[in-house]
This record gives C-alpha cells, sequence and structure tokens, in this order.
C-alpha cells in the first residue's frame, strides 16, 4: 500500500510537472503566433511602400519623357527660328 501511495504521490507530481510543460508550451506558441502577426503586418507595410516606391516611378518616368519631348520640340523650333532668321539681312 505505502508502494501505491508513493506512486500516486510520484504521479502527481508528474502531471503537475507535465502540466507546467504544456503552459510553457503554450506560452511559446502565442509567442509565436504574435511574432508572425507582427511579421504579416510588417510585410503588408514594405509591400504598401514597395507599391508606392513603383508608382512613383512610373510618375518620374512620364515625366522624364515629357521633358524629354519638350527639349525635342525646343529644337525643333530654335532650329525653325533659326532658318528664319537667316532669311534676314542687317543693313
Amino acid at each position: 500500500m505505502r508502494n501505491g501511495k508513493a506512486h500516486v504521490s510520484e504521479a502527481g507530481g508528474m502531471t503537475a510537472e507535465i502540466g507546467n510543460a504544456i503552459k510553457r508550451s503554450l506560452e511559446g506558441v502565442d509567442s509565436i503566433s504574435d511574432s508572425l502577426g507582427e511579421q504579416r503586418a510588417a510585410g503588408a507595410q514594405v509591400a504598401a511602400n514597395v507599391g508606392r516606391v513603383a508608382q512613383i516611378i512610373e510618375e518620374n518616368t512620364a515625366a522624364q519623357q515629357s521633358v524629354d519631348q519638350a527639349t525635342h520640340d525646343l529644337r525643333a523650333l530654335d532650329g525653325e527660328l533659326n532658318a528664319r532668321g537667316k532669311r534676314f539681312t542687317l543693313v
């Protein structure tokens, strides 16, 4: 009977240890879950910023094309004005 009581007491202690181990495991899982949530939020923020950068690049490209066209138009106008100016002679 003493052995039985000792085994029951030992089993109770092991059960408490198992309970504590499970509690620590659950805390670890909660911590991992929180970290994953933070990573998900950070990932969404990175994606949004990448989208903004892509939009800025598109706007810069369009602006550069506009500047290129304006430069081309000004060069053509300069050539035309020079050609018209050559028709006149200074007296």
